[in-house]
């Protein structure tokens, strides 16, 4: 638990402001959690206090290199090599490790695990850790070979499998995660001074397809070029305009009917734009996923889900069809359709469902503890400990 960036303590770099640092947040709830018991024979469930993500973000980042400092009854004096006989100090001990010798802490932390009489008592069916950066997928084969971790219920990277399909290991939970929000989200803003936003890195990627669409079809006119893949067609923040949405006088009016606004279209800064903007894009990327989603929830902007099958790879315990839109991005005339729509809510309708999002809004920030509860829940629901 004890973990060093370049010398530095992991919690006082940047990484608690990463949209990996779930297993970071969720440490923290189980170190704080009003129900932790320091008896652990009287243990319903165990967290198991490993900063693996961190690791997967050494393996992905020339940059970000570990130091562990542990306190164990044996150690090891080379992760290639058989644990050492117990030693009888229990003397601390540190290993670091660069960037292409990161994966050996993986290795590390899998037979310390194994030696816990707890984890034996059950093969880890009561245990839940956190594994859920990217490195993590079973494709990239970066944590298909730790039996023992393996055997712990756990919150992955969306919904991508870890267990190896041919593995003969027991079935386990596997949760998708929550992306932690970018510094927690922008400030909330008391008024809303335009209708939708994107903010999302435009680059030139089959997977980015859809930023580009969306950028386009909100363009003031649909079939201008948009330099860099950004537009901004209002970006007036001033309480003036924000205390009167409809007379905004940037709009796409394209002569066939359609008017509404937009704070920005593509790259630029997250904070105020996202929290001045009723609503607030959340495209697929690289993967389905983005932080973007906790982004916009954090900053009290409601989401609009552009793939169905993103509501697939996130957490059940928020109910995001309720707390969210979806529009279909595959014609432009479905998609200007929604966007009227939308645009067109009477401020008393879109307070509604503001009010609903709020209601759910510490559900989504791992700083509150709630993901943590949620999740140690929902792993004591399914194997039987509560109804």
């Amino acid at each position: 638990e004890n973990m060093t960036s370049c010398g530095q303590p992991l919690g006082t770099t940047d990484y608690p402001m990463t949209k990996h640092s779930d297993d970071y947040w969720m440490y923290q709830s189980a170190l704080q959690h009003p129900m932790r018991t320091m008896d652990p024979e009287q243990a319903k469930l165990f967290f198991v206090p490993l900063y693996l993500n961190a690791i997967g973000r050494s393996i992905s980042k020339v940059d970000f290199h570990l130091c562990v400092h542990s306190r164990h009854h044996y150690d090891r004096t080379d992760v290639t090599t058989s644990p050492a006989a117990a030693d009888t100090d229990a003397e601390t001990k540190t290993r670091c490790f660069i960037r292409k010798q990161s994966g050996g802490l993986f290795k590390w932390a899998d037979e310390i695990l194994g030696k816990s009489i707890y984890f034996q008592r059950s093969q880890g069916r009561d245990h839940v850790l956190v594994s859920s950066h990217y490195v993590m997928k079973r494709r990239a084969r970066q944590f298909t070979s730790y039996p023992n971790l393996l055997s712990c219920n756990r919150v992955v990277f969306e919904n991508f499998p870890q267990q190896p399909w041919f593995s003969m290991l027991p079935k386990r939970i596997e949760m998708p995660s929550l992306y932690v929000a970018n510094n927690h989200g922008c400030a909330p803003s008391p008024s809303k001074s335009a209708d939708f936003v994107m903010i999302a890195s435009m680059k030139d990627r089959p997977t980015f397809k859809s930023r580009h669409r969306i950028c386009r079809w909100l363009s003031p006119s649909s079939s201008s070029s948009i330099p860099n893949g950004n537009f901004i067609e209002n970006n007036n923040s001033s309480t003036n305009v924000a205390n009167n949405r409809r007379s905004l006088s940037a709009r796409r009016s394209n002569g066939a009917g359609h008017n509404f606004s937009v704070s920005l279209c593509g790259e630029g800064p997250m904070c105020p734009t996202l929290a001045q903007s009723r609503f607030g894009f959340h495209p697929r990327g690289d993967t389905l996923g983005s932080n973007r989603l906790a982004d916009t929830i954090m900053s009290e902007t409601i989401p609009i889900f552009t793939e169905k099958e993103q509501y697939d790879i996130v957490p059940d315990f928020v109910p995001f069809h309720e707390i969210g839109e979806y529009v279909d991005v595959s014609s432009e005339a479905k998609f200007l359709q929604k966007m009227d729509s939308l645009s067109k809510l009477s401020d008393e309708e879109y307070d509604r469902r503001l009010s609903r999002l709020k209601e759910f809004k510490d559900l989504c920030d791992f700083t509150s503890g709630q993901p943590f509860d949620a999740y140690m829940a929902k792993v004591a629901r399914e194997i039987g400990l509560q109804e």
